[in-house]
């Protein structure tokens, strides 16, 4: 097993005086017990020297933004903030080398419809991860699965300013987490609330 974040893992600012209130302390029982690998959020770039000293705590690579993590059959490429050009170039490469296994991307930012980005993983990843928004959401984006996991940290947000998704298959503000097991005959992704209740699962193929 292992542990990926998708972004804001020092809220509401990166800087070294706080990651052992923010970071190190509420995960602490996780990383004790399997790798833990992050991509950079808004917030924790927010302060550019905040982000690369994050990312060093963390012994992330690729500061953090721009980097592949694989885990027995299971590829990780993670694209940093948002889908920007340099992001969209990363996946491109790293999508043109084959990969039998499970293949996800995490993205800070969630996919939106019309994102060039989508072009680019569609087909060719299971699902992407995102953060951001204060909400779970599960949705397809221009035929890309996109899961929202940004329900584990800091707390519900506003509704005026977290509004769920019109096309969103399953979205709650509920706190929890989500599990993926994957295998060669596919992945199932799972909603975990804090109650330990399942709330939402959905089984996707290989490619």
């Amino acid at each position: 097993s292992f542990v990926v974040t998708a972004g804001d893992n020092s809220y509401m600012l990166a800087m070294p005086a706080v990651f052992d209130r923010n970071v190190f302390t509420p995960l602490q029982g996780v990383m004790a017990e399997a790798p833990l690998m992050a991509v950079l959020g808004d917030h924790d770039t927010f302060i550019a020297s905040g982000g690369e000293a994050l990312a060093d705590a963390l012994s992330l690579p690729g500061g953090a933004l721009h980097y592949t993590y694989e885990y027995g059959p299971v590829q990780i490429i993670a694209l940093g903030v948002e889908g920007d050009a340099k992001a969209i170039a990363y996946a491109k490469a790293q999508l043109a080398k084959p990969w039998p296994g499970p293949r996800f991307a995490v993205m800070h930012t969630p996919l939106q419809p019309g994102d060039p980005l989508a072009d680019v993983l569609r087909g060719n990843v299971d699902a992407v991860f995102s953060g951001h928004l204060h909400r779970y959401e599960r949705r397809t984006v221009d035929g890309v699965l996109q899961i929202v996991s940004g329900t584990g940290g800091q707390g519900p947000g506003n509704v005026e300013f977290t509004k769920a998704s019109s096309d969103a298959v399953f979205t709650t503000m509920d706190y929890g987490f989500v599990r993926v097991i994957a295998g060669p005959t596919g992945s199932t992704i799972q909603m975990i609330d804090e109650a330990g209740a399942l709330r939402d699962s959905v089984t996707v193929p290989p490619r």
